[in-house]
């Protein structure tokens, strides 16, 4: 599953389900879905969802904690943020629904950081401090994640 944010009078997410997924007709059926945003420490719940434990869990449920919502959808006990659905529309696009969702509920943790996956890998966030100048970014000064934009190719494109 994915999702991003997008501005209107209620907040809203945009959240695609794989149409083989086996939660993919329940969802569609109720109309409800809750978007749980998972802490850095608990990527064994998105490996389990994954299926890399189903030789060791009957249920992939039955890898943390939840509660029921009042809409009846199942939360994460302890994300770093969750937010309860209801579905405003739903298409099939290739081989995922994608879903328009108003965001009736929210529910977030006081501390923590989010659990990413990128390039096949997790990881988790880290403070980047902002460049003081665009000069010193193009010199090679600056923050290691800006680094490859003093290469001269990247200068040539840099307004200057």
């Amino acid at each position: 599953m994915a999702s991003v944010s997008a501005d209107g009078e209620a907040p809203t997410l945009l959240v695609c389900v794989h149409h083989l997924s086996p939660a993919a007709p329940k969802i569609l059926e109720n109309g409800v879905v809750c978007v749980n945003v998972l802490r850095e420490d608990q990527s064994y719940i998105s490996e389990a969802f994954a299926g890399r434990f189903k030789d060791e869990l009957g249920d992939k449920f039955e890898c943390t904690e939840w509660v029921t919502l009042a809409n009846g959808t199942p939360r994460v006990a302890d994300p770093l943020v969750a937010f309860e659905c209801r579905i405003l529309s739903a298409e099939r696009v290739g081989t995922h629904h994608v879903l328009l969702c108003a965001v009736d509920d929210t529910h977030s943790a006081r501390i923590g950081s989010p659990l990413i996956y990128a390039n096949r890998s997790y990881g988790s966030s880290r403070r980047i401090e902002a460049p003081r100048s665009m000069r010193g970014v193009l010199n090679g000064e600056g923050s290691s994640s800006m680094s490859a934009v003093s290469t001269p190719s990247a200068r040539s494109s840099c307004p200057r």
